[in-house]
């Protein structure tokens, strides 16, 4: 029996925002045919996505998410796949740029940088490589790992997100051969918007970095504002790495 009560939210507020966020993926998963008979025949829709919810937010083994929901470790892992899988073809749904940068730039205004309509940076993922490849994936302390690259705005919410690129690529080619990198060059951002990084992504009209050198005092006050603002992809890193979270601190690639 699929035990509803492992979810426990005490701020109505945010019960609401769930449920309905749930309600939404549950109706989609619903009308696409979600259920896989390999994996949930004695499961429905729901029950499945809650095992994998449980596992995308906690850091438990299948073993343990098995026990907990009262299902075998095959179970548990196919409804995980299988709703990873589907989430990822909602990615361009979810996972954007909004169109309203004037909006999202008066959120990140606080900081005192204008026009900034997001925060890039990249992080590096453990992974458990497949045998096959492993070698693909190591970088050169001979530790697996993938990049990952991610735009947030003001909120902390990912707006646009790259992965996959494995062992020595840098942050720099992973931006100049992005789709957002395209959208940056194609014009349609109008020039008083931008995102900003690090020296690592280099200037461009939509894309601010650091001053380097010697600094007067102006340049001093900008680099102290755009790290500031910078901070916030930072903190999205370190919440999805804290002891609370689980998938940025090691993917298994072996499926």
């Amino acid at each position: 029996m699929i035990a509803q009560s492992n979810f426990r939210i005490l701020i109505p507020s945010i019960l609401l925002n769930v449920l309905g966020g749930f309600n939404k993926i549950l109706e989609r998963l619903t009308a696409v045919g979600f259920s896989d008979p390999e994996h949930t025949t004695a499961l429905t829709n729901k029950q499945g996505l809650m095992i994998a919810l449980w596992y995308f937010g906690n850091p438990e083994g299948y073993r343990a998410i098995s026990q907990r929901f009262g299902v075998a470790m095959s179970t548990a892992h196919g409804c995980v796949q299988e709703v990873t899988q589907f989430l990822g073809k909602l990615q361009s749904t979810v996972v954007s740029i909004s169109p309203d940068l004037e909006d999202t730039a008066q959120r990140f205004s606080r900081y005192g940088f204008p026009g900034v309509f997001g925060a890039i940076d990249g992080t590096h993922v453990r992974v458990l490589p497949p045998a096959l490849y492993k070698a693909d994936y190591l970088n050169r302390h001979g530790i697996a790992r993938i990049n990952l690259t991610a735009v947030c705005d003001g909120n902390g919410k990912i707006t646009y997100l790259n992965v996959g690129y494995t062992r020595k690529v840098n942050d720099a080619r992973i931006f100049n051969e992005s789709q957002l990198k395209q959208l940056l060059d194609s014009g349609r951002i109008p020039s008083r918007f931008h995102i900003i990084g690090d020296a690592a992504y280099g200037l461009h009209m939509n894309c601010l970095t650091p001053c380097e050198g010697e600094l007067n005092s102006s340049q001093e006050l900008y680099n102290f504002r755009h790290s500031s603002t910078r901070m916030m992809i930072e903190r999205v890193f370190g919440l999805l790495k804290s002891r609370k979270s689980r998938k940025l601190m090691m993917l298994n690639c072996r499926v």
